[in-house]
């Protein structure tokens, strides 16, 4: 249905750019609130603005709120119960794109607004981190440390909530007597939750990564980086922060497709991404590896080992690369050809609670969408191996003790 009202957020450090967008909404005829954010960064950069000024120049609200104030939100929140008594333009802005222009500079002029200045300390932390040559070797530095977060940090943390989940399977095997219920709690229900909670660690540290990333400004930046080399692919370089997040798991890779503005893109992007190789195939790997490399062979100066597990990952990038290539080039899905253009923010420190709630989100996210899909699987497979239960009478005229879990469950499996 029709909205109430809408709210347009704009960014005062680009409102001239803004306003282009507000002008548009203004013409939908319905009641319009303007929230003006980074109002504290056009400070910063010496920039000027009279929110006073500006909102009776627009004839609309405008709230300016600036990230972790309180006091801001709670303005904010008390104009939104009521949009009805929203103040209306007296006249919508013109279509014309001459006079879309003057009716911006004149609400500029009106409001008092100076431009801010560039900033400098971005643009001295730019000029180093998007350097061609020391630019890229920051940024493969930065993924090396990203993956040995991920891989190192979230295994003893998945070993301890495995440990866990596995001790109160022990505890249940030795308090319930019923063999049925004790299987039922211990293997499929407990088991299952386990399978899925043992993954929260990799989802949680990948997600806090990711934000810090992206809070700092810098995961803007390695999409510039990556854009001639996804271009390779048909794709554009935000498609590589959906791909580099599939190396913990496809779910969020899938989910980070979200960002790309085409649907041919993001249709493309997400059939790629579960060709990169995800934690769960990293042990296989390892396993692998080890059975079929000896330890004591050598590449030139690099262990052989080691060798082969970078090029299994080696091969999973291209091989996501190629079938986005593929289904890019080959897909029937419409929309126009986009470019490329990202706004490149300026760095600051990413803000404690913006993280959590990322990751707390994502956490919420894979037990309400992921957990309940592999908890029935679980428990489905339990009953299809458990059921029917062979009697006390059946098992010693088979020559199985009753009370030996092991052997019955043996017996129940080959049976």
């Amino acid at each position: 249905g029709t909205p109430d009202g809408i709210l347009v957020t704009l960014d005062a450090t680009t409102l001239r750019r803004s306003l282009g967008l507000l002008a548009q909404v203004m013409r939908t005829g319905l009641p319009i609130c303007v929230v003006l954010t980074f109002r504290d960064e056009l400070a910063r950069r010496g920039g000027t603005l009279d929110v006073a000024a500006l909102r009776r120049a627009l004839g609309v609200p405008v709230v300016a709120v600036t990230g972790g104030s309180r006091n801001d939100l709670a303005e904010l929140q008390a104009t939104l119960p009521d949009p009805a008594s929203w103040e209306r333009p007296v006249l919508p802005p013109p279509t014309d794109p001459a006079q879309r222009r003057a009716w911006v500079e004149s609400l500029l002029a009106s409001a008092g607004y100076e431009v801010p200045e560039v900033d400098q300390r971005t643009r001295r932390i730019d000029a180093v981190l998007l350097h061609p040559l020391w630019g890229t070797l920051i940024f493969f530095a930065t993924m090396f440390a990203f993956f040995q977060i991920i891989f190192t940090v979230a295994t003893p943390l998945q070993d301890a909530v495995q440990s866990v989940f596995d001790r109160l399977g022990t505890l249940v095997t030795e308090y319930v007597s019923n063999p049925l219920l004790a299987g039922f709690l211990g293997n499929a229900l407990i088991g299952g939750l386990g399978s899925v909670v043992v993954f929260l660690p990799q989802i949680a540290l990948l997600f806090l990564m990711i934000s810090l990333l992206e809070g700092s400004g810098y995961l803007s930046r390695a999409a510039f980086l990556m854009d001639r080399l996804m271009a390779r692919a048909g794709l554009e370089g935000r498609a590589f922060v959906a791909l580099l997040s599939s190396l913990a798991c496809a779910i969020p890779g899938i989910m980070a497709t979200r960002s790309l503005p085409s649907a041919k893109d993001r249709f493309a992007t997400m059939m790629g991404a579960p060709l990169m190789t995800c934690s769960a195939r990293l042990t296989v790997y390892v396993l692998l590896t080890g059975l079929l490399v000896s330890p004591g062979t050598r590449v030139g100066p690099f262990g052989a080992q080691g060798v082969v597990m970078f090029a299994l990952y080696l091969v999973g990038a291209l091989s996501a690369m190629a079938t986005a290539w593929v289904f890019k080039r080959f897909s029937s899905r419409g929309g126009p050809v986009l470019p490329f253009y990202m706004e490149m923010p300026s760095y600051r420190l990413p803000r404690p609670r913006s993280v959590a709630d990322a990751i707390w989100s994502a956490c919420k996210g894979f037990l309400a969408k992921v957990g309940r899909i592999i908890l029935v699987v679980t428990v489905g497979l339990w009953l299809l191996l458990s059921l029917p239960m062979h009697s006390d009478a059946q098992l010693r005229s088979a020559g199985v003790d009753p009370t030996d879990r092991t052997a019955v469950s043996a017996y129940e499996v080959d049976h």
